[in-house]
């Protein structure tokens, strides 16, 4: 998400800020005008784990940080248009999704793991979206973006027979692909709203790591926005967004079946900006989807820890000249702690009482280029 829409809230479905939103939404490559968009995402993350008083395979040692290094987020972005024709063009690339744990012990207890493994995980997944739009009518847009994805999986995990992958924290990458498809249409000059598909992201096999799972597969996403601009200065949207994450077979089956037992997802944002002055805006949003991870299916999930739910974004966006502008956003993402109920599976009657807490903090800086 570039800066200016991550200090609105994630927002940008039906008012893009810049080229780079064409990763949720390929028409805005006909709405926005012609540029070069680069933004950096400094994450810091704060997770913990305590397995201390999980009977018989807990970690003695308890409560345990995550020692994970600051995570670098980079996208860019270029838009167009072809000649005086209602046909527009654009490229987005960047990181779409990734986390970094590295815990100094290990979640099992030491007598299986010697605290050798299964304490680390860093995956990342980048996607490369070419993406090209019409306009209907000087009210509506339609777009269409085919999408090649690259992702990588590195991580020192025990596996169902207690002992490491094979993987073995050497990592494994693979490539994959799908689509997006959005419209834009703007209903009159106070009100705006946006329709888009993400298809499912299939990808290869992680090989080495074929005894966790075989597919990391991302799921479908629906996302529904509207935009009200009752004043020049004055801009609110708000998106909608349904995850699917049981159309992914590593995401939807359970623990005993190497899965992670994830329910789908709504999140909804806030976005607002006003125009302070005639070259800075400064701006402000909200963001919430429930964890897809039940109570039952904690200790599964406990090196794959998406629990945050709520989120609050500020940013500030400024011309440096008529055609050089930089924005500047930052989110924090309130910490969010859940514990093993036990009521589950074997895996969840094993891990009951494992408990984690999961909080971040990310600042992005853009730099944009307008013809």
């Amino acid at each position: 998400v570039p800066a200016a829409s991550l200090a609105m809230g994630g927002t940008g479905a039906v008012e893009p800020q810049d080229a780079s939103v064409a990763l949720i939404n390929p028409a805005i490559v006909a709405k926005v005008e012609p540029r070069i968009d680069v933004a950096f995402d400094l994450a810091f993350l704060d997770v913990a784990l305590d397995t201390g008083s999980v009977a018989g395979i807990g970690n003695s040692y308890g409560y345990q940080k995550s020692r994970s290094d600051i995570v670098l987020l980079p996208q860019g972005a270029f838009c167009g248009q072809f000649g005086e024709s209602s046909w527009y063009y654009g490229f987005s690339a960047g990181v779409v999704s990734g986390y970094e744990l590295d815990y100094p012990h290990s979640r099992l207890t030491e007598s299986i793991t010697g605290n050798n493994f299964d304490n680390h995980a860093e995956t990342v997944t980048f996607e490369f979206v070419p993406s090209f739009a019409c306009k209907l009518s000087e009210k509506w847009a339609l777009g269409f973006a085919p999408v090649l994805t690259f992702n990588r999986l590195e991580a020192n995990f025990v596996n169902d027979a207690y002992v490491e992958t094979q993987g073995a924290d050497n990592g494994s990458h693979s490539w994959g692909g799908g689509f997006n498809i959005g419209t834009i249409y703007d209903f009159n000059e106070y009100w705006s709203f946006a329709l888009s598909y993400k298809s499912k992201r299939w990808n290869q096999k992680l090989n080495e790591y074929k005894d966790i799972f075989k597919r990391f597969n991302s799921p479908p996403q629906y996302i529904a926005g509207v935009a009200f601009k009752p004043a020049k200065k004055i801009l609110f949207e708000t998106d909608l967004k349904f995850i699917h994450w049981k159309d992914c077979r590593m995401f939807s089956k359970p623990s005993r079946s190497r899965g992670l037992g994830w329910d789908n997802q709504l999140v909804i944002a806030f976005g607002a900006q006003y125009d302070i002055f005639e070259r800075m805006r400064l701006r402000a949003g909200y963001n919430y989807g429930k964890s897809p991870i039940s109570e039952d299916n904690v200790y599964s999930n406990s090196m794959f820890p998406l629990i945050t739910e709520h989120h609050m974004s500020f940013g500030v966006g400024y011309d440096l000249s008529s055609h050089v502008v930089l924005d500047l956003g930052w989110v924090h993402t309130f910490e969010n702690a859940m514990s093993e109920a036990g009521t589950g599976d074997a895996k969840s009657q094993a891990g009951k009482n494992a408990r984690i807490w999961t909080g971040a903090d990310s600042v992005q800086l853009g730099i944009s280029y307008v013809f």
